[in-house]
């Protein structure tokens, strides 16, 4: 019952094998919150749990690799380290300056927004100043 219960709380689009699967239960700050008997499961880590039939050690960490904090489809998440974490973002996303566009721009300001990064993370992904990703989050600039 609870796992069908949680899985109510997951957007799905059925026939489509690339989507996200969005949490649309809970949020804060960020992430997905599933509750059951009184007590608080990260939604990604529950689904991950429950898909892949294995349970994570409390200081494994789930990554996304679509970048959506909300996804709880578990090919979209890889299990490691913090440092693998930013090794593989940064491999991703990384661009060089001249190439910065408007979609580059709303990227940043959504990783920015579903929080758990800072203006020198998101410079660091970006080749870009910590004081240039400020402008571009408070839209004073976008390049």
């Amino acid at each position: 019952m609870t796992e069908r219960r949680f899985w109510k709380k997951v957007e799905i689009e059925v026939g489509n094998p690339t989507s996200c699967w969005e949490w649309i239960g809970l949020v804060r700050n960020g992430y997905g919150i599933f509750i059951e008997h009184e007590k608080e499961y990260d939604a990604i880590r529950y689904a991950y749990n429950k898909n892949k039939k294995c349970y994570l050690k409390p200081d494994e960490i789930i990554y996304h690799t679509c970048f959506n904090e909300l996804c709880c489809r578990p090919n979209h998440m890889r299990i490691g380290t913090e440092v693998e974490r930013e090794a593989y973002v940064l491999e991703k996303v990384s661009v060089p300056r001249d190439h910065l566009d408007l979609d580059h721009a709303n990227e940043i300001r959504r990783l920015y927004y579903i929080g758990n990064t800072t203006y020198e993370k998101l410079g660091k992904i970006y080749g870009l100043h910590y004081k240039t990703i400020s402008d571009i989050i408070r839209e004073k600039s976008w390049i």
